[in-house]
C-alpha cells in the first residue's frame, strides 16, 4: 500500500523517470514508498535523465505540498546537522540555503540568538509533525535521540557543535552529544568540522567524553603535553628532532634528550605525530 512516509522527506529516495509533462518530469518511487508522483520541475532539470533508469535524488515538497525532487545536492538531510548560511530574515524566521530549489526555514522559537544574513549558523532539519514540512531548529540537543549505545575506543563522525569553557560539544552521528576537553586537543578545530573521533568513554550518568585520536595503552604524559603544545603553536611542526642538540631541547621543552625521545615514541607509537627528517609533523592538523 502506498502512503506519505514522512520521515522519508528531506531525504535522498530511488526514482525513475516515468513521464515528461507541461511542468516538468514526472517521478515515480522504485519501491513504492509514495501515495502519488513526484515532480522534477523544469526549471531544475539540468541534465539529462533517462526514462526507466533510477537516480537518487533528493525529496521535498513545495509550497503547495506537492511532493518534488531536485538534482541538486543538499547541504543537510532530514535528522541531521549541518552549518547553513542565512539567505534572508522574514517576519517568520530566517530562511537558510539548504543546497537546493527550497530554503530551510528556521522560525524565530527555534533560534538560540539572533541568526545574521549572511552567516553560517549549525542548523538540525526535522519534518515538522503539524505541518509535514521541513523545518530548521538551533536547539539541537532536544531533537537528538539519546537511544545510541556506544562503547569505549567506537570510531564515530563527530559534528563540532560549540565551543565551551572545558572543551567543545560534538554532535555523535547525528544521535548524541559528546565532549572534548580542551587540555586533549592539539589542533585546530572551528564550529562546523566534522572529524572522525572515538569514544574515550562513557560517564556513569550517559554523558560521553570523546577523543581526537585513539589511545593505547599508554597516556600522554606531562613531556608528551609540552611537545603537542608547542606543535599546535607552531601550526603542527618543529624542526627539533630526536637527533637535535640535547642544549636545545632542553632549553625549548625544559627535559632531557632521553625524556624527549621516549615522549616522542609514545606519541608516534599513538600516531598523533610523524616524524620525518626535516622535523616533527602534527597529524590531520589544521589551521
Amino acid at each position: 500500500m502506498y502512503f506519505r512516509a514522512m520521515n522519508l522527506i528531506g531525504t535522498y529516495q530511488s526514482l525513475i523517470p516515468y513521464q515528461k509533462v507541461e511542468d516538468g518530469l514526472i517521478l515515480i518511487s522504485s519501491d513504492e514508498q509514495f501515495d502519488e508522483d513526484i515532480l522534477l520541475p523544469s526549471y531544475a532539470i539540468t541534465e539529462e535523465l533517462n526514462f526507466g533508469e533510477t537516480v537518487d535524488l533528493f525529496v521535498y515538497y513545495d509550497k503547495e505540498m506537492g511532493l518534488c525532487a531536485s538534482l541538486k545536492d543538499a547541504r543537510i538531510c532530514t535528522n541531521e546537522v549541518a552549518m547553513l548560511p542565512v539567505k534572508h530574515n522574514t517576519r517568520f524566521g530566517s530562511f537558510c540555503d539548504m543546497g537546493i530549489e527550497k530554503d530551510l526555514l528556521v522560525p524565530f522559537r527555534e533560534q538560540t540568538i539572533d541568526m545574521e544574513e549572511g552567516k553560517r549558523y549549525a542548523v538540525f532539519m526535522y519534518v515538522d509533525e503539524d505541518t509535514e514540512r521541513l523545518a530548521g531548529t538551533m536547539k539541537i540537543e532536544k531533537h537528538l535521540p539519546r537511544q545510541a549505545k556506544y562503547f569505549e575506543k567506537d570510531k564515530i563522525n563527530g559534528f563540532v557543535l560549540r565551543e565551551t569553557e572545558i572543551g567543545y560539544s560534538c554532535v555523535i552521528n547525528n544521535d548524541s552529544l559528546g565532549l572534548l576537553y580542551k587540555s586533549e586537543i592539539f589542533e585546530s578545530l572551528k564550529i562546523g568540522d566534522i572529524r572522525e573521533m572515538y569514544i574515550k568513554q562513557v560517564r556513569p550518568d550517559g554523558k560521553i567524553d570523546l577523543s581526537l585520536h585513539l589511545k593505547n595503552s599508554q597516556s600522554i604524559d606531562e613531556d608528551g603535553q609540552s611537545i603537542l603544545a608547542l606543535l599546535t603553536r607552531n601550526n603542527g611542526f618543529t624542526r627539533i628532532t630526536e637527533k637535535s642538540d640535547a642544549q636545545i631541547i632542553y632549553k625549548v621543552f625544559e627535559m632531557s634528550k632521553k625524556r624527549f625521545k621516549r615522549a616522542l615514541g609514545n606519541l608516534y607509537k599513538q600516531r598523533i605525530i610523524e616524524l620525518k627528517e626535516s622535523g616533527i609533523y602534527l597529524v590531520d592538523f589544521e589551521e
